[in-house]
């Protein structure tokens, strides 16, 4: 290996998906309460089209492109620093599945947050009786 230490990955130019940029509309204003509604609306097209995986991003969609812990509106940053996690409601070490209906999409400072707050049995227990315990904390 050349003392690289990392292994080289050649893609195909067909693997590699087109992304275009989308044109700002000339009548709006960023500092312009009338357009805040546009400047929101495109901020979460933008998101959506940064986040890869499938599971992020049926998540995403699913929630609304809000954290379900701080409500917060994911942001294309967040995506572009790695700053989203998904959650299990029960634990996969619990017997937690990856399935749609026991994951969330969180940033990963709120996921550290709800594993300070609740210990992976506490998770467990709630899931099992059909509690979602982040919207309790």
């Amino acid at each position: 290996m050349d003392g690289f230490g990392e292994l080289l990955v050649l893609y195909l130019m067909a693997q590699i998906s087109i992304v275009r940029f989308v044109k700002t509309r000339s009548d709006v204003r960023v500092y312009n309460a009338d357009d805040q509604g546009y400047w929101l609306d495109r901020g979460i097209k933008e998101t959506d089209l940064a986040i890869q995986g499938n599971y992020t991003k049926r998540l995403y969609r699913e929630q609304s492109g809000q954290c379900v812990w701080c409500n917060q509106q994911f942001t294309k940053s967040d995506v572009n620093d790695r700053q989203l996690h998904i959650h299990h409601l029960k634990p996969v070490s619990m017997g937690g599945k990856w399935r749609l209906g026991n994951l969330r999409l969180i940033h990963s400072e709120c996921h550290a947050q709800v594993h300070k707050e609740l210990s992976l049995e506490d998770m467990a227990r709630y899931a099992d009786r059909g509690i979602n315990y982040l919207a309790l904390l």
